[in-house]
């Protein structure tokens, strides 16, 4: 029986309009897959741009409070330069502190001092242990003044009388690492020593961030400090009253104030 011609047509048709479909689906499918590789691309560059972004706003912000401390650190060492602290002077009250300070400075010190050379003097810290007097920061008027009495400190000897630089807490902070840093030192070079804020161990210099760094492969472990504490509180003594006359609270008392 011979076929249907229009039947065979039919078919040929259907194949024909199958393939051009499978043609535009795998065309239309290349289209949005590059038209997505192209978004993609575009949010991708886009992304990095706000990232670098903020990171240089993140650099330029920690440079900016990193100018801001050393502005602060500054300002605080010119308010201390004319200050030194004496710990272990005995009065509390403002008259005994005044002629305590002039006592020690004229003649223990034997340093020509007045109170017109005393721009102020005040007591700071709280009354930890009783008996135990609150440390005085004096300010000089003239910086000779200063370094005539730090010049003379040896005549403190004995006197239970303790006369230091007023550091500002961070300075503080770096000398007291310092000088934890020099304590194990000293363990393997007895010569070691502390020089112009760096520690000299084995004739050689580390700065404070090469001590940081541990460069020297030693480091105060923190359980020291820990351990030692708990063994302060078990004598009836924290490790804030062993350094109160260091770092006190600056709760103050005002004795003497000259402009």
């Amino acid at each position: 029986m011979p076929g249907n011609p229009t039947a065979n047509v039919t078919l040929e048709s259907l194949q024909s309009s199958l393939q051009n479909l499978i043609v535009e689906t795998a065309q239309r499918n290349n289209q949005l897959h590059e038209e997505l590789r192209r978004d993609l691309k575009e949010y991708n560059e886009n992304l990095e741009k706000k990232i670098a972004y903020l990171e240089k706003e993140n650099l330029n912000l920690k440079s900016g409070i990193a100018d801001l401390n050393n502005k602060l650190r500054t300002i605080e060492r010119r308010q201390k330069k004319y200050n030194l602290i004496i710990y272990g002077l005995q009065g509390d009250t403002p008259d005994e502190t005044n002629s305590g300070v002039l006592t020690t400075f004229n003649d223990i010190l034997k340093v020509d001092c007045g109170r017109r050379d005393l721009r102020d003097v005040y007591r700071i810290g709280s009354v930890v242990q009783e008996g135990k007097p609150r440390p005085v920061v004096v300010e000089v008027v003239h910086y000779d003044t200063k370094q005539s009495i730090l010049s003379n400190l040896s005549r403190l000897k004995d006197t239970g009388i303790f006369i230091a630089n007023d550091y500002s807490t961070e300075d503080y902070q770096e000398r007291k690492y310092l000088g934890e840093q020099l304590k194990i030192a000293k363990e393997s070079d007895p010569l070691a020593k502390i020089q112009k804020g760096n520690l000299l161990y084995k004739n050689k210099k580390y700065t404070l961030q090469d001590l940081k760094q541990n460069l020297l492969g030693f480091s105060l472990p923190s359980t020291t400090l820990i351990g030692k504490e708990l063994e302060e509180k078990k004598r009836g003594r924290s490790r804030s009253d062993e350094i109160d006359d260091i770092v006190p609270k600056r709760t103050s008392s005002r004795s003497t104030k000259k402009k």
